[in-house]
């Protein structure tokens, strides 16, 4: 009998010193043998806790934003407040220097959308040296492209295109707070296009 765990301890890798201890020879080589089964086993379950884990942090983002943009429940946000043409439109501007708020006055309330670019340009501060505002109506061309050209307020780059068109409001209110949308995009370009 002691010759077969001594066999079987020496199969298992097991040294010779616990092979010599007689009688608790087999007691302690099976102890050890468990010992080293349930070690294994807890590295094995150590290991594959550690790939789940891993697996959890690099797939459970993509599973997730795959979820929400499938499932319509993301809306990207704008990084603008007005609206970017369809069609390319470039005007011959006076200078190439400033940036132009372009505008229609309504005949309703004649001098109304002046006074706002007025106050627009002026809340520009330092950059203010930058920005004109001009009357659409010394741009027939724009009247061309656009039959809707006096229901909107436009940005034009010194180069003569025009980026941005707003809708042009009735109440002052709301065209105050289309002045406020013109502004932020507006600072946003001029400091992105470094002009001086």
């Amino acid at each position: 009998m002691a010759v077969a765990h001594y066999a079987s301890c020496e199969a298992h890798g097991l040294c010779m010193a616990v092979v010599h201890h007689g009688i608790r020879f087999s007691h302690s080589c099976e102890r050890f043998y468990s010992t080293a089964k349930a070690a294994a086993r807890r590295a094995r379950m150590q290991k594959s806790r550690t790939l789940i884990l891993i697996l959890a942090v690099f797939i459970l983002p993509i599973a997730v934003a795959k979820l929400l943009l499938s499932q319509q429940w993301y809306q990207s946000g704008s990084l603008n407040k007005g609206e970017f043409l369809q069609t390319e439109v470039a005007l011959q501007l006076p200078d190439n220097q400033h940036w132009v708020l372009l505008y229609q006055e309504h005949a309703s309330h004649p001098q109304q959308v002046s006074r706002l670019m007025t106050q627009l340009i002026r809340s520009l501060g330092r950059e203010q040296v930058k920005v004109a505002a001009i009357e659409a109506k010394q741009f027939p061309l724009l009247e061309r492209s656009f039959t809707d050209a006096s229901n909107y307020c436009y940005i034009v780059n010194p180069q003569g295109q025009v980026l941005l068109r707003y809708p042009l409001p009735q109440s002052t209110t709301e065209q105050a707070k289309m002045a406020k949308a013109m502004q932020y995009d507006l600072r946003k370009l001029i400091k992105m296009s470094g002009v001086s």
